[in-house]
C-alpha cells in the first residue's frame, strides 16, 4: 500500500501531471453535463433557457427587452460564445471542459497547500464524485461561477498560508474584483456571498493586523477589477436604452422570486440551513485544530455569507458554489485526530441534505447510475420526442422562424418542452422565457400581440383558449407529448 501511495505520489508531482486534469475533465463532463455533452439528445430544462438567451444575443436579440430570462448577462454571453464557435451544444461544452479543467487544477493546488501531492489528487477526485451528485444537468450558472471561485479561493489561501506576514497583494484583490465582477453579473447573491465574503475576510484581516492603507488600497483594487466587468455590460446596456431592464432582470424579478432578505434571514430555521450551518462549523473547529486556523478570516465570512444568501429554495446545482470550500473540508479532515475525523465523516455523510433527507454521496452515486441508465435509453425515449417535436415545426416556414410565440411550454426532467423550440433552432418572439410577474405578463399577451405562429403544450385540466383568429395546423403523437400549432388566420 506505501509502494502505491509513493508511486501516486512522484506521479502527481511531474511537471506535465496537471495536463491530466483535461481528460478528468472531459469524461466527466461528457457522462454528468448531458444537456451539453456530445453524447446525449436532452437539452435540459435550465439549461436550454441559457442556450436559447445565448443563441438570441446571436440573432440580434438584447436580454431582458426582446427576451426575458432572470440570470446575469454573462451566462448568456457564455453560452453566445460557445455557439458563435461551433453552433449547437459543442463549443458550449469546450468552454465547459476549459473551465473546469482550470478548477481542478486550482483545487488541486489548492489542496496541496495542506498535504501532499497523491492525497491533494484523492481529494480532487473525491470532490470531483461529489460535484456529480449536484451538477444536476450542466451548464448551471452555479457551475460557471465555481470556476471563477476556485481560482480566487486558492490565491487568498496562498496568501493566509505562506505568506500571510507580508501585507496582502493589491494585485490579488484586483483579480478577486474581477471574479466579483463575473460572478454578480451570472447571480449577485452568489457573488457577495463567495467574493464578497472572501474580500471582507481579507479586509477584516489587514484592519486586525492594523494595516489600514493597505486594507483601504486593496478595497480600491477590488472596485477596480469589478469595474472591468461592469463598465462594459453597463455600457453595453445603456447603447441599447437597456439599463432599467438590465436592472430588473438581474436585481429586481429576483428580489420578489428569492422572497427578499426577510425570507432569507427566516430561512436560517430550516432544517436544510441548520445541516449546512452544522457542516461549517466542523469546517471551522478542524481548522482551528491545525496551524492553519488564519484561513478562517476568509472562510468563515464566505460560510456565513453563502448560508444566509443561499436562498428559500434548495435545488441540489445550489450547491455548486461551496465546491472549493468543501476541498478544504476535505483537506482539512485528513489533517485530524481519529475522533474529530470519524465526527466531520458523520456530518458530511448524513447532515448535508441536499434532496429529500439523502446525502451528497448517496446523490453522488444515485445520479452516476442515473445518467449511465439515461445514456442506454436516450436515443428511443428523448429521440423519439424531439423527432415529433420537429415534424411539428417544420410546417413553419424558413423565412417566417422569427415569428414563433411560446405559449406555456414548460419543463419536466426528461422531457423539457420548451426545449424545443431551441432544438429546431428557434428563437421565441414572445418576451416570458423562465419567470413571470404581472407586469412581465401584462406584455407578454398574445391576445395583444397577436403573432403568427402559437406553440403550446395542452396540459391536463387545462382551459387554453386561443383567439378564434388562429388554426390549428399540426400536433404531436399524444402518446409521446402533447404539443399544438397554431397559425394566425
Amino acid at each position: 500500500m506505501k509502494k502505491l501511495y509513493f508511486a501516486l505520489d512522484r506521479f502527481c508531482g511531474k511537471r506535465w501531471f496537471p495536463l491530466i486534469f483535461i481528460p478528468l475533465a472531459t469524461c466527466f463532463l461528457l457522462l454528468y453535463s448531458y444537456t451539453t455533452s456530445p453524447l446525449f439528445l436532452n437539452d435540459g430544462m435550465d439549461s436550454a433557457v441559457f442556450k436559447t438567451m445565448g443563441l438570441a444575443i446571436l440573432k440580434g436579440k438584447i436580454p431582458y427587452v426582446d427576451i426575458f430570462d432572470h440570470k446575469g448577462p454573462v451566462l448568456y454571453f457564455i453560452d453566445a460564445l460557445g455557439q458563435w464557435m461551433i453552433p449547437g451544444r459543442m463549443g458550449i461544452f469546450l468552454l465547459q471542459v476549459i473551465g473546469l479543467s482550470v478548477a481542478l487544477f486550482y483545487m488541486f493546488k489548492t489542496a496541496r497547500l495542506f498535504v501532499g501531492n497523491a492525497l491533494s489528487f484523492l481529494v480532487i477526485l473525491f470532490t470531483l464524485f461529489i460535484f456529480g451528485g449536484i451538477i444536476q444537468e450542466g451548464n448551471q450558472c452555479e457551475e460557471w461561477m465555481m470556476y471563477f471561485f476556485t481560482v480566487a479561493l486558492y490565491y487568498a489561501l496562498k496568501y493566509f498560508v505562506n505568506d500571510s506576514g507580508s501585507p496582502h497583494p493589491m494585485k490579488y484583490s484586483l483579480f478577486y474584483g474581477f471574479c466579483f465582477g463575473m460572478s454578480f453579473f451570472i447571480r449577485p447573491n452568489d457573488a457577495v456571498a463567495m467574493m464578497g465574503g472572501l474580500m471582507t475576510g481579507v479586509t477584516i484581516w489587514s484592519v486586525y493586523n492594523k494595516e489600514y492603507k493597505n486594507a483601504l488600497l486593496n478595497a480600491l483594487c477590488f472596485g477596480a477589477g469589478f469595474l472591468l466587468v461592469a463598465v462594459p455590460i453597463v455600457c453595453y446596456f445603456a447603447w441599447n436604452n437597456a439599463l432599467g431592464d438590465l436592472w430588473y432582470g438581474l436585481i429586481g424579478f429576483n428580489n420578489t422570486y428569492s422572497g427578499g432578505i426577510i425570507s432569507m434571514l427566516l430561512s436560517l430555521l430550516g432544517r436544510r440551513k441548520e445541516s449546512l450551518l452544522l457542516l461549517f462549523v466542523i469546517l471551522g473547529v478542524m481548522a482551528y485544530d491545525t496551524r492553519y486556523k488564519d484561513v478562517l478570516f476568509i472562510v468563515v465570512p464566505m460560510m456565513v455569507l453563502g448560508i444566509v444568501l443561499l436562498g428559500i429554495s434548495y435545488y441540489r446545482h445550489y450547491y455548486i458554489v461551496f465546491i472549493p470550500i468543501f476541498v478544504i473540508y476535505f483537506v482539512l479532515l485528513l489533517l485530524q485526530n481519529k475522533s474529530i475525523m470519524a465526527i466531520a465523516i458523520v456530518v458530511f455523510c448524513f447532515s448535508l441534505q441536499a434532496d429529500v433527507l439523502k446525502s451528497f454521496v448517496n446523490l453522488a452515486l444515485k445520479d452516476m447510475r442515473w445518467k449511465i441508465e439515461m445514456l442506454r435509453s436516450e436515443k428511443d425515449f428523448i429521440g423519439s420526442f424531439y423527432e415529433e417535436s420537429d415534424k411539428l415545426l417544420s410546417h413553419i416556414p424558413e423565412n417566417e422562424k422569427d415569428e414563433v410565440w411560446n405559449y406555456n411550454l414548460g419543463w419536466e426532467d426528461r422531457k423539457s418542452s420548451f426545449s424545443v423550440l431551441y432544438h429546431f433552432g428557434i428563437v421565441q418572439c414572445n418576451l416570458i422565457t423562465c419567470g413571470a410577474d404581472d407586469k412581465l405578463l401584462n406584455i407578454d399577451d398574445v391576445a395583444k400581440k397577436m403573432p403568427l405562429w402559437v406553440v403550446m403544450e395542452r396540459k391536463e385540466n387545462d382551459n387554453i383558449v386561443l383567439p378564434s383568429r388562429y388554426d390549428l395546423v399540426a400536433k404531436t403523437d399524444t402518446t409521446i407529448c402533447k404539443i399544438e400549432l397554431y397559425r394566425r388566420k
